[in-house]
């Protein structure tokens, strides 16, 4: 009996602890504030992993490829804005590395050839240099965004997810041409049917962007092995929604061909901002709620926000006058810090909501005059075409 306990009790464990080398192995501060995110595939350091402060800001990122360090890696001051930035090729330092002083300002270059170091320029602290809102890259806003559109739905306990996250996914994706020439970017929605194994047997396109992303994604999601669903504690046959992002590097945009001066028409996509996600607004409501004598405002006003909300079919609110109260954290610099849903529909509207309000731009509150950090609550109406 002790014997088949003692077995038992091996197996279980050896199970446990495959499992937590396979996927996103988290660490956590006191009262649960996010610590760190560590990507396994097969018990080897796989994909992007994370360190966080204990105010929920990025500290350090960092990715690994087959246990090697290989792509960028970023460190940041406790305020999000970045501390240093550079990029590793099979474990050396390659190409431009960048060093910011604590105002954002920069304070270091150099130029590295394969571990070498070719150039080094340094520069004085600038001390009228104001950062921009981009440059916070590593507030809890990131933090928040990622955890959404990362954001895998389902109707079972737990959603099959690809091995190694998200970032399994987006390594396999070969950007299609004519998609980099118009300088095309978004978001595509697909839809996995995965077996009790994790294979992932067909994809299904929910809400495309064309000019080849849309089979790109599909194509990129096959290659991956996913952790199966869970349902009841057990693995099951089972179909997962999530995004795969489509973004640019600043090289690649800047290389991109307006396509309306090289042919005088629009590139046939399938999404856009003219309301094909089926929701509108009806006018720009006022009802922004806030702590401060001028309340925090989207750069494009409310519809800057409900243009971003992408939902399935499936998932869209029936009711003209349905809504989402959302309670927004908004710094003096206009970056959305955090967000908390205060009246909802579901778990899937909600999200998106929330998410589109992460990736908007907001002119800061104002105090006596002068920018300053503020709480608004923010209703976002939703409309079904």
């Amino acid at each position: 009996m002790i014997k088949t306990l003692f077995t038992i009790s091996f197996i279980l464990l050896s199970i446990s602890s495959a499992i937590a080398q396979n996927g996103i192995v988290r660490s956590y501060y006191s009262k649960g504030i996010i610590q760190s995110e560590i990507s396994y595939i097969d018990e080897i350091l796989d994909g992007t992993s994370f360190r966080y402060y204990q105010n929920g800001n990025l500290m350090e990122e960092k990715n690994y490829e087959k246990g090697k360090q290989k792509g960028w890696v970023r460190e940041y001051y406790e305020n999000g804005l970045v501390k240093t930035e550079y990029y590793i090729d099979d474990g050396i330092i390659d190409g431009i590395y960048k060093s910011f002083y604590h105002s954002g300002s920069l304070k270091e270059l150099r130029n590295y050839s394969f571990g070498k170091l070719v150039s080094r320029s340094e520069f004085a602290n600038d001390p009228g240099y104001v950062p921009s809102i981009n440059e916070f890259k590593g507030t809890k806003k990131q933090y928040e965004l990622r955890m959404k559109r990362e954001s895998f739905l389902c109707d079972i306990d737990i959603c099959a997810e690809p091995i190694g996250g998200l970032d399994a996914v987006q390594r396999l994706i070969a950007y299609p041409e004519h998609a980099r020439l118009y300088g095309l970017e978004g978001s595509v929605l697909l839809t996995a049917t995965v077996d009790r194994e994790g294979n992932v047997l067909k994809t299904e396109i929910v809400r495309g962007i064309g000019l080849g992303c849309d089979e790109a994604a599909e194509e990129a999601v096959k290659k991956v092995r996913f952790l199966p669903g869970i349902n009841k504690e057990v693995p099951v046959h089972s179909q997962v929604t999530f995004r795969v992002e489509f973004r640019l590097s600043g090289a690649a945009k800047l290389a991109a061909v307006d396509y309306k001066k090289l042919n005088g028409n629009e590139p046939a996509i399938t999404e856009s901002s003219d309301n094909n996600n089926g929701l509108q607004a009806e006018k720009p409501i006022k009802n922004f709620e806030c702590d401060a004598d001028i309340c925090p405002e989207p750069v494009g006003g409310l519809k800057s926000i409900i243009d971003k909300i992408r939902i399935p079919e499936k998932f869209r609110p029936s009711d003209p006058r349905a809504h989402v109260k959302i309670s927004a954290q908004i710094d003096e610099y206009g970056n959305v810090l955090n967000t908390d849903v205060l009246e909802g529909i579901n778990a899937t509207i909600n999200n998106a909501a929330e998410m589109a309000i992460l990736e908007t731009e907001f002119k800061p509150a104002l105090k006596n005059g002068k920018a300053a950090d503020a709480s608004v609550i923010i209703i976002v109406p939703l409309i079904k075409d």
